[in-house]
């Protein structure tokens, strides 16, 4: 820690400056008030100020009283230096900002008591300082954060609309198509048979007409995967509840991948493994699924910079745990301790990539159901989250 010594007489500085080195801190001098001021305004100033309570330039009680009235500087603890025994004046001095006394002549182990207390109010200040601004930061994040949760609301509640609007129609062309479809297994001979009596087969119209129960199967294909995509915005659109429900895990791992399939299929091999022999759990599916495409996003993020690579997800079982593994082929984290990738507002994205939320949130939901999450960079190259969930209060 710097201090400054101020202070006209120079066997006096020296004295001082002598016995501040050989207690570890680092000093400043200044012969007069007025470069005692600049020393205390440069941008790495001194935290403890001994001034002379005389002196050329501004006097020591003056110093104090400038030191407590500027704003959005770092604290500095003043000791004046005085012969003064006074009340009336020690009292002016504490009025003008002064915080303590040392009397003249010095005495070395009175002054290092003072040194102490002022360095240990400097740090506290430093820290509550700092707390003060880290209090402020997750008070601007949390009001983000409120808006951001209102407007995933919102969408939410827009895409559950969508969906149920879209889903009418769906239903009708589904029907339809099935009814052509089976209407052409009947038209089909008779055509063909036609076409042969006639005598004027035409190899590119019979090829055409072939090719028709495909292109209905495809339309059924089709809008059975819509029919998919729906149910699953509609399930994950859906408001949260406690209750929870006995749920095989393979369920919410296909339900996540099928939401994020579109953020997948272009630069991510996905492959999935499954123990049949992992019983329900009891959870809120919902929220597992909000975990899972929390990660499953995170990873087609990773892979997209590295610009493709492999997803994998895996479930096992020991008998009293549930464990989901989720793994991919990305640049891993960048980070020693993996465990601070968990902590509020911790992210790697741009500026407006991310809340760095995600995964707080993700951590909170699993420990919520008994479980935990853990994060490690694989040895191969990548990232592996390991979540477990209790057995115990499954089927």
């Amino acid at each position: 820690m710097k201090v400054l010594i101020a202070e006209d007489r120079p066997t006096t500085r020296y004295i001082l400056n002598k016995k501040l080195n050989e207690w570890g801190y680092e000093v400043v001098e200044a012969e007069d008030g007025a470069i005692a001021w600049e020393l205390l305004n440069t941008d790495d100033p001194p935290r403890i100020a001994i001034l002379d309570w005389i002196m050329p330039g501004y006097d020591g009680v003056a110093i104090c009283k400038m030191l407590k009235e500027r704003e959005n500087s770092p604290f500095v603890y003043s000791i004046l230096l005085t012969s003064k025994s006074r009340k009336e004046d020690l009292v002016y001095a504490l009025e003008n900002g002064a915080h303590n006394f040392q009397s003249k002549p010095i005495s070395p182990d009175e002054l290092r008591s003072h040194i102490n207390v002022g360095r240990h109010l400097v740090e506290a200040d430093d820290k509550l300082k700092e707390y003060a601004n880290q209090m402020e930061h997750l008070a601007q994040e949390r009001a983000r954060q409120l808006v951001h949760a209102d407007r995933l609301a919102s969408i939410g509640t827009l895409s559950a609309g969508i969906a149920h609007e879209i889903g009418n129609p769906l239903t009708f062309i589904m029907g339809q198509a099935k009814m052509l479809q089976i209407h052409w297994t009947q038209l089909e001979p008779y055509i063909k048979q036609c076409i042969e009596a006639s005598g004027r087969e035409d190899k590119t119209f019979l090829d055409m007409i072939d090719s028709f129960a495909g292109k209905f199967e495809m339309i059924q294909e089709g809008s059975r995967r819509l029919n998919s995509i729906i149910k699953s915005m509609k399930s994950f659109s859906r408001k949260g509840t406690s209750k929870r429900k006995p749920v095989k895990i393979e369920d919410c791992v296909n339900e996540s991948l099928e939401l994020c399939r579109n953020s997948l299929k272009y630069h991510v091999a996905v492959e999935t493994s499954f123990d049949p022999s992992c019983p329900p759990v009891m959870i809120n599916p919902q929220q597992i699924e909000q975990v899972l495409v929390n990660l499953i996003s995170n990873a087609a993020d990773s892979l997209k910079e590295a610009g493709t690579g492999e997803l994998k997800i895996k479930t096992g079982c020991n008998g009293s745990y549930v464990s989901i593994t989720v793994e991919d082929t990305g640049p891993g984290f960048d980070t020693e301790d993996p465990r601070c990738i968990f902590e509020p507002f911790y992210t790697t994205k741009e500026e407006n990539g991310g809340t760095g939320l995600g995964l707080s949130i993700s951590r909170g939901i699993i420990e919520d159901h008994g479980g935990d999450i853990k994060a490690e960079n694989r040895t191969e190259g990548g990232a592996r989250f390991l979540i477990r969930l209790p057995l115990k209060n499954g089927l």
